[in-house]
Parts: C-alpha cells; sequence; structure tokens
C-alpha cells in the first residue's frame, strides 16, 4: 500500500500585481501633491498664522478632528471592499505586513508621549510641517530640519533601545467586534462618518475661517482652486480616496517616518567598517536606491509641493503671520516628532489613516495617548 503523501501547507498567495518604478514614483508625488493640497485647504489654511493644528488640541477649532473622522471612516469603508473581493485582498495584506509596532506596551507609551510632545513644541504633526513649510511657514521648515537631525540621532543611538519592532497582530475585528475585517470595518467606518457629519453640522468650519472668500472673486471652471479653504468634511473623504490609492500604489498606506532615512543612510557608503550593517540596522534598511525605499521621500515632497501649490493659487501667503514658534523650539519638536514616530512604528498621520485603517489596537492606543498628551500641554504651554 502506497504511504500516503503528507498534507500541503497552505500559504498566501503572492500579489501579481506589484508597481513598476514609474508608478510608484508618478504615483506617490501625485498623491502627496493631493495630500498637501487637501491638509492646507482642510485646516492649515484657516487661520492666518497656520496654527489650526494646535488649536484643535485646545478645543478652539474642530477642523482638524472633523477632516480625520471623515478621512479614517471612508478609508475604512473602502479598505473593507478591498479586504472584501479576493482580487484585491493582496494589496490588503500587502499593507498590513508593511505594519510595525513596539516589543512591548510601555515603548509604545513612551513613544505616543513623545508624538503629542512633538506635536506642541513644532506646531503639529509632521505630514500638517510638510503642508506647512510648502505654504511658506518658517517654523515649519525648521521642525522639518530638525526631523531629518532627529532620524540621523535616532538611527544612530535610539535603534539600539528601541529598534526591535514586530507585525501588528493586535487588532479590533479579533478583540472588540468579533467580525470579519470587512464588516468591522465598515461598522467603525460608518460610525466615524456620521460624527464627522455631525460635528460640522453643529459647527461649520466657515465659523473658523479668518480669511476672506476668494470664491466671489473668480470665475469659470476652475474657480474651486483659488478659494483659499474648504470644507474639512470634503477634504477628509478626499483624503480617504487617497489612502486607498496608495494602499495599491505602494501596497503600505500613507506614512512618512522613513521620509528622511533612504537620504540619511547614505552615509553609510562613506566608511562600512565605520558604520555597521550589525551596529546600524536601521541605516541599512533604506540604503539602496529603489523606488519602495524612496516612496516616502517622494510623498513627503508632493506634499510640500501641495501645500505650495494652494497657497500660490490663493495667494494666502501674503496674510500669513508669525506664529510664535521660533527656529530653536521648531527644530527641537522635529526631533521630538521624529523619535516619537520611530518608537511607535509611524507617525501621528500613519497611525490615523494606515494603522486604524488596519483596525490595529496599537494605532488606536498610540493615537490616544498623542492626542491626550497634546491637549495637556498644549493647555499650559
Amino acid at each position: 500500500m502506497p504511504a500516503k503523501k503528507p498534507p500541503s501547507i497552505s500559504r498566501p498567495q503572492k500579489n501579481k500585481y506589484k508597481s513598476s518604478w514609474d508608478d510608484i514614483v508618478s504615483g506617490t508625488l501625485v498623491a502627496g501633491l493631493f495630500y498637501g493640497t487637501l491638509m492646507d485647504k482642510a485646516v492649515v489654511s484657516l487661520n492666518f498664522q497656520g496654527t489650526s493644528v494646535l488649536n484643535a488640541f485646545k478645543f478652539q477649532s474642530l477642523a482638524l478632528f472633523k477632516y480625520y473622522l471623515l478621512a479614517i471612516g471612508v478609508s475604512l469603508l473602502l479598505m473593507a471592499l478591498v479586504h472584501y473581493f479576493t482580487i484585491t485582498r493582496f494589496f490588503f495584506n500587502d499593507s498590513k505586513r508593511s505594519l510595525r509596532t513596539p516589543t512591548s506596551s510601555v515603548k509604545l507609551v513612551i513613544g505616543s508621549i513623545l508624538s503629542g510632545i512633538g506635536m506642541v513644541v513644532a506646531g503639529s504633526d509632521l505630514a500638517f510641517l510638510l503642508a506647512q513649510a510648502g505654504c511658506g511657514y518658517s517654523s515649519a521648515k525648521f521642525a522639518l530640519g530638525g526631523a531629518m537631525f532627529g532620524t540621523i540621532l535616532f538611527s544612530l543611538v535610539g535603534d539600539r533601545f528601541f529598534g526591535d519592532m514586530v507585525r501588528v497582530e493586535d487588532t479590533m475585528e479579533k478583540n472588540l467586534i468579533g467580525k470579519p475585517y470587512h464588516i468591522s470595518a465598515c461598522i467603525i467606518g460608518a460610525v466615524m462618518v456620521f460624527v464627522g457629519l455631525v460635528l460640522e453640522f453643529s459647527s461649520s468650519y466657515t465659523k473658523e475661517f479668518d480669511m476672506i472668500s476668494n470664491s466671489p472673486t473668480f470665475e469659470g471652471y476652475f474657480w474651486v482652486f483659488y478659494e483659499r479653504s474648504w470644507s474639512p468634511v470634503t477634504c477628509g473623504i478626499l483624503v480617504g480616496i487617497m489612502q486607498f490609492g496608495m494602499i495599491v500604489i505602494v501596497s503600505e498606506g500613507s506614512e512618512l517616518k522613513d521620509t528622511f532615512l533612504p537620504i540619511v543612510s547614505q552615509i553609510t557608503r562613506i566608511d562600512k567598517n565605520l558604520f555597521k550593517k550589525d551596529d546600524f540596522p536601521l541605516l541599512y534598511k533604506k540604503k539602496n536606491v529603489t523606488a519602495m525605499n524612496f516612496w516616502h521621500f517622494l510623498f513627503a515632497a508632493g506634499i510640500y509641493f501641495g501645500g505650495f501649490l494652494s497657497t500660490w493659487l490663493t495667494e494666502n501667503d501674503k496674510f500669513h503671520q508669525s506664529n510664535g514658534i521660533g527656529p530653536a523650539r521648531a527644530a527641537l519638536g522635529g526631533i521630538i516628532l521624529m523619535f516619537g514616530a520611530q518608537i511607535t512604528g509611524a507617525t501621528i498621520s500613519g497611525h490615523v489613516l494606515t494603522g486604524i485603517g488596519h483596525l490595529s489596537m496599537n494605532s488606536v492606543l498610540s493615537i490616544l495617548f498623542s492626542f491626550a498628551t497634546a491637549m495637556m500641554l498644549s493647555s499650559v504651554y
């Protein structure tokens, strides 16, 4: 009697629809342009100082929360579709596999608190800093310089203590709802959209608007691009759609913590004996010049130019005023923000869009600690 064959082990199919170099470069740049424009229209342009993010943590503005609620909600609804259909589930699985989280809750809390402190000190999160820098706010440019220095510092020192990361396995559909991802995402996404719409209808963003609307002075099909601000609800919906696009293009989603890492990693080419791979693993992570290594940088560049384009079309820069954040404070905030992002595995916007987009419990906890820290600190700082 012939021996029975051992049972075959089922393995996940590989994604056959990987984007090409050209698709990644052009796709991330265009996506960044949209992100930068939408962040300026929804939040940054609401006042002369560009302090709407800080004002949100002082409960003087609801624009940031409306923007994020709609972005998360729409992203979850679209991600539910991506997960439901077999032909697109590859993108979902690849994106989820790219998520990383600290090995302990203590590290997550430390990194989240640092992210909250960094937001208040620098003036906003890394994503909004890129848009603000494009809009012309000098403090944001110093904060980005600090973030780049923070990448160098963390690569050389911080990675030794906080570099151990694991894949995200702790998700809400398993622990809280008990339903498959696509059902859980639809439920949570619908709630997020509903709450965001209720906030907008109860307190319209036009009540926070410092600048005079441009819309009566322009005619034609493109007048909307000359309008200084758009509803955070509209912008949040569009960002949620763009998040779906990023999942398809790079199979990772919107994330910026590795923005400067491909540039910084090139120092390893100076002397291999000075920068050994075993001693500086983070530097070697993005050393090679490939589209998948550099897409974060391209995405960030797109956000910068999106903020620039939005401000140039509306001439908002003529009304800019100082936000009271000096170069030293901004740079320090950028360093702290980057440390927080590297420790928690994502920037705040990355946790909001990509982490919560996969119903990651650690991303939810990170956002709660970051926002709570920012709220407490902004009330006294």
